[in-house]
């Protein structure tokens, strides 16, 4: 019956399953592609930081330390700002320069064009750049540049590097220079600001660990910061972890709204149904078949809804990685992360099926007698007694709000919070919309043109949809 039902009523509830679709879409794609970037981190963690440990220092490093990184063979970079100067085209900008010493990377590959330059060109007085450095000083490869009072050629442009952001090497784009002639640029003197560091591979944990205890209380006396591949992934994953949960807090609003439109579809679809339920209460069909018969639909519908959602964001999962690649530290290769689309399928669903239960009450109090009087006001034919109905869906409603609010969230609190954020909002809309409704009844211009006066009364009339939209209006 419910399927029978359905056949002349599937086109006008497009609506219906595109309003559910695009909020599952975006939580599924935002939390998939989360996903895939925290897989991606942990795999890279080492790479993301080029060696198992990094110290760094504001100061060159003291002898007794020097000593440690001898004995453990580490490589140094000394990065600072500095003016660079192209000979040939006469232009002057400020870049990060990195004087490189020893095997660094560790972990990971830095490409270069030409390829194979990253070890060779320490040989001799050349440097690599980011490509935006030849884009600033309008030069290219073979040109020289002056580095304080060095000079360089410049061997090819460092293409590739683990760890790099798109956005960063174009903002702020880097020179290498090999670290032997360092002293010469004459650019590290007394009140110099330089960032200096130092790599070490320990690949076996325990080692690295005692290392650290071995000469923690030494770093510490010479103000020493030390940072493994696995604090940088967890700085790294918690940074694009926050992101990800506000995204998908976004994602959540965007299925709310999903679920308001369902409400808004579903009232007008039940309107045109009061006659025919009330024909099948003549027939003796009981209230609660009336109301099966239509929830089955909504179930079906949603279900069928979500489903799509989750096929576009998967869809749109599948995109990211060329879109916002360039933003990332880290490659992200795309899979389908399987307790996302469940849950994405579940929470869709649910929302239609209980968003679409609120109107679709109004079924199960439709008296037979409404069949030959069609004025007859359905709400006469509810049941004395009777539980509504209405406050329990309404509690599943919030129930699931919190319930997903802080499945989204980062925290219990942070989720209550935004759950209470959406109901003071919706209850600020919704008095709104009241009050909108009852100034354009009070003030409905009488002399106004035909147009107009209609246009105001709508906003008013029985069955209209002002609260729906007025809530769905992120504009207000």
């Amino acid at each position: 019956m419910a399927w029978r039902e359905s056949r002349h009523s599937r086109r006008r509830l497009a609506l219906y399953l595109a309003a559910v679709s695009l909020g599952v879409a975006a939580l599924v794609a935002i939390n998939s592609f989360s996903a895939n970037i925290a897989a991606a981190v942990r795999a890279q963690a080492r790479e993301l930081l080029g060696a198992d440990l990094e110290l760094r220092s504001r100061q060159p490093f003291a002898d007794s330390i020097e000593a440690v990184l001898d004995s453990a063979a580490a490589a140094r970079v000394t990065s600072f700002g500095s003016m660079v100067l192209a000979t040939r085209s006469g232009l002057t900008r400020l870049f990060e320069v990195r004087a490189v010493r020893g095997p660094f990377p560790f972990y990971g590959t830095i490409q270069t064009n030409p390829p194979d330059l990253w070890t060779r060109f320490r040989e001799g007085r050349q440097v690599l750049v980011d490509p935006a450095v030849l884009v600033h000083l309008d030069a290219r490869v073979g040109d020289t540049v002056l580095v304080g009072d060095a000079r360089f050629t410049i061997a090819g442009v460092v293409t590739d590097a683990p760890g790099d952001v798109g956005l960063r090497t174009a903002i702020g784009p880097r020179v290498f220079l090999p670290a032997q002639y360092l002293g010469e640029t004459n650019l590290l003197r007394f009140g110099s600001r330089a960032q200096y560091r130092a790599y070490l591979r320990i690949p076996d944990g325990a080692a690295l660990q005692r290392f650290l205890n071995d000469h923690n209380a030494l770093f510490g006396r010479h103000r020493v910061r030390s940072e493994t591949a696995a604090e940088e992934e967890a700085d790294i994953s918690e940074a694009l972890g926050r992101l990800a949960r506000y995204l998908g807090l976004v994602g959540l609003v965007a299925l709310l709204l999903g679920g308001l439109g369902v409400g808004s579809a579903v009232s007008v679809f039940v309107r045109e149904k009061l006659d025919g339920a009330a024909l099948l209460r003549c027939l003796g069909a009981p209230a609660r078949t009336v109301l099966a018969i239509y929830v089955i639909q909504a179930v079906a519908l949603g279900t069928l809804g979500a489903a799509a959602g989750v096929a576009l964001g998967l869809l749109v999962q599948m995109t990211l990685p060329a879109v916002v690649g360039d933003f990332l530290p880290v490659r992200v290769s795309v899979a389908v992360h399987w307790p996302t689309v469940w849950a994405g399928l579940a929470i869709g669903a649910a929302t239609a099926a209980a968003f679409a239960l609120l109107p679709l009450l109004r079924l199960r109090d439709v008296p037979p007698l409404r069949a030959l009087r069609r004025e007859f006001d359905a709400t006469d034919g509810r049941t004395a007694g009777r539980p509504d109905g209405r406050a329990l869906v309404i509690a599943m409603l919030l129930a699931g709000l919190v319930l997903v609010s802080i499945w989204q969230a980062p925290n219990a609190p942070t989720g209550l919070a935004f759950a209470a954020a959406v109901l003071v909002t919706a209850g600020l809309l919704w008095t709104a919309a009241r009050l909108l409704m009852a100034v354009s009844r009070r003030l409905l211009p009488k002399r106004a043109s035909y147009v107009i006066r209609q246009g105001v009364a709508n906003l008013f009339r029985p069955e209209n949809q002002t609260v729906p939209v007025t809530l769905a209006d992120e504009r207000m």
